[in-house]
Formats: structure tokens, sequence, C-alpha cells
């Protein structure tokens, strides 16, 4: 069964930024960066399952799952849930960012 894939404002507005970063940090690599990221997400088509439950305690527990995309220092957790055929893609955030509070990926997932 194939997945559809929704990206939330959030998402895609964490995409922009760290496309920003990127570009600013090394020109050569934003393009080479953001196609790896969304292939990265649009491979969750297929299997999502396979991601491990993101680790927050809760009702949220059930419905988050987490996916890691890049090397090393420069790790990007993709937080997703799944209801029916749908991945829905709530946030993009870099490892060595401050991580989210429980009350914030409560907030985040119930405004979806």
């Amino acid at each position: 069964m194939a997945f559809r894939i929704e990206l939330s404002p959030r998402a895609l507005q964490d995409l922009d930024d760290a496309y920003s970063f990127i570009a600013k940090d090394s020109p050569s690599a934003e393009k080479r960066w953001l196609n790896g990221i969304i292939n990265a997400i649009y491979s969750l088509e297929v299997m999502p399952e396979r991601c491990p439950v993101f680790d927050v305690p809760g009702p949220i527990q059930t419905l988050a799952r987490s996916l890691l995309f890049g090397r090393q220092q420069s790790i990007y957790r993709i937080l997703f849930s799944i209801t029916g055929d749908t991945v829905q893609v709530h946030l993009v955030r870099h490892g060595a960012r401050e991580p989210f509070s429980d009350e914030e990926l409560r907030t985040l997932i119930r405004e979806e």
C-alpha cells in the first residue's frame, strides 16, 4: 500500500528555514540537501511503520514516529504520524537544536 504524504505548514517552514541556513553556510550543498531530505520524506510512502515511535510520554506516543536524515553532526529529525493511508509530517528539526518540550509537541500535532 502506498501512503500519501502531507507536509504541515510548520514542516514546510522548517524545511525552508534549514534550506536558507544551509545556503548561507554552503551554497553548493543546499540543493543536494533539499533533494536528499525530500527523498527521505517521500520514502515514507512505503512502510512508514519502519520508523520508531518518537519517545514522548503520554497519549501522543502512539501517534508520533521519527525518521532521521543526515550524517554525523548534521542529523535532522522528521516527526510524523500515520492516519489511515496518510503520513502527516509535522516538523523537521536539526539535531543540534534544543528539543521540543512534550507540551510543544502535543500542541503541534493537535493543531493539525
